[in-house]
Protein backbone atom coordinates (compact mmCIF):
# COMPACT_ATOMS: atom_id res chain seq x y z
CA UNK A 1 0.00 0.00 0.00
CA UNK A 2 1.35 3.43 -0.97
CA UNK A 3 1.92 6.26 1.52
CA UNK A 4 -0.67 9.05 1.64
CA UNK A 5 1.37 11.29 -0.66
CA UNK A 6 2.19 8.46 -3.08
CA UNK A 7 0.05 7.13 -5.91
CA UNK A 8 0.91 4.07 -7.95
CA UNK A 9 0.83 4.25 -11.70
CA UNK A 10 -2.09 1.81 -11.67
CA UNK A 11 -4.02 3.98 -9.18
CA UNK A 12 -3.43 7.00 -11.42
CA UNK A 13 -4.76 5.06 -14.39
CA UNK A 14 -7.81 3.78 -12.48
CA UNK A 15 -8.69 6.98 -10.57
CA UNK A 16 -7.33 9.79 -12.73
CA UNK A 17 -10.10 12.32 -12.03
CA UNK A 18 -9.98 11.88 -8.25
CA UNK A 19 -6.19 12.08 -8.12
CA UNK A 20 -6.08 15.19 -10.31
CA UNK A 21 -8.72 16.78 -8.07
CA UNK A 22 -6.40 16.20 -5.09
CA UNK A 23 -3.57 17.94 -6.94
CA UNK A 24 -5.88 20.76 -7.96
CA UNK A 25 -6.71 21.12 -4.26
CA UNK A 26 -3.05 21.78 -3.52
CA UNK A 27 -1.75 18.31 -2.75
CA UNK A 28 1.66 17.23 -4.06
CA UNK A 29 1.79 13.56 -5.05
CA UNK A 30 4.62 11.20 -5.98
CA UNK A 31 3.82 8.68 -8.71
CA UNK A 32 5.43 5.27 -8.17
CA UNK A 33 5.93 2.19 -10.32
CA UNK A 34 7.00 -1.06 -8.72
CA UNK A 35 7.57 0.82 -5.45
CA UNK A 36 9.97 3.37 -6.96
CA UNK A 37 9.21 7.07 -7.55
CA UNK A 38 8.95 7.92 -11.25
CA UNK A 39 7.45 11.40 -11.16
CA UNK A 40 5.48 14.02 -9.29
CA UNK A 41 2.14 15.69 -9.75
CA UNK A 42 2.22 19.18 -8.29
CA UNK A 43 -0.21 22.07 -8.30
CA UNK A 44 0.81 25.08 -10.38
CA UNK A 45 2.86 27.77 -8.71
CA UNK A 46 0.58 30.55 -7.59
CA UNK A 47 1.50 34.03 -8.69
CA UNK A 48 3.78 32.93 -11.53
CA UNK A 49 1.61 34.46 -14.21
CA UNK A 50 2.88 34.92 -17.74
CA UNK A 51 3.51 38.61 -17.01
CA UNK A 52 5.62 37.80 -13.95
CA UNK A 53 7.69 35.27 -15.88
CA UNK A 54 8.21 37.69 -18.77
CA UNK A 55 9.22 40.45 -16.34
CA UNK A 56 11.79 38.15 -14.71
CA UNK A 57 13.20 37.17 -18.09
CA UNK A 58 13.49 40.83 -19.09
CA UNK A 59 15.26 41.66 -15.82
CA UNK A 60 17.71 38.79 -16.32
CA UNK A 61 18.52 40.00 -19.83
CA UNK A 62 19.16 43.52 -18.52
CA UNK A 63 21.28 42.28 -15.60
CA UNK A 64 23.66 39.67 -16.97
CA UNK A 65 25.95 37.70 -14.71
CA UNK A 66 29.30 39.47 -14.39
CA UNK A 67 32.68 37.90 -15.07
CA UNK A 68 33.32 37.31 -11.36
CA UNK A 69 30.17 35.23 -10.76
CA UNK A 70 32.06 31.92 -10.71
CA UNK A 71 34.63 33.32 -8.29
CA UNK A 72 31.86 34.63 -6.02
CA UNK A 73 30.22 31.20 -5.90
CA UNK A 74 33.54 29.51 -5.10
CA UNK A 75 34.19 32.02 -2.32
CA UNK A 76 30.76 31.35 -0.81
CA UNK A 77 31.34 27.61 -1.03
CA UNK A 78 34.78 27.89 0.56
CA UNK A 79 33.37 29.83 3.51
CA UNK A 80 31.50 26.68 4.48
CA UNK A 81 34.33 24.18 4.08
CA UNK A 82 36.44 23.28 7.06
CA UNK A 83 40.19 23.93 7.00
CA UNK A 84 41.11 20.26 6.43
CA UNK A 85 38.93 19.98 3.36
CA UNK A 86 40.35 23.24 2.00
CA UNK A 87 43.88 21.86 2.41
CA UNK A 88 42.92 18.65 0.60
CA UNK A 89 41.49 20.69 -2.26
CA UNK A 90 44.57 22.95 -2.46
CA UNK A 91 46.84 19.91 -2.57
CA UNK A 92 44.64 18.12 -5.12
CA UNK A 93 43.64 15.30 -2.77
CA UNK A 94 39.89 15.93 -2.92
Amino acid sequence: MAAANEVTLQELHDHEAEILARVEGGERLTITAHGKPIGELVPPIKGASRDVVLARIAWAKENPVDDRFGEDIKALRDEHLDETELRFRRWGWA
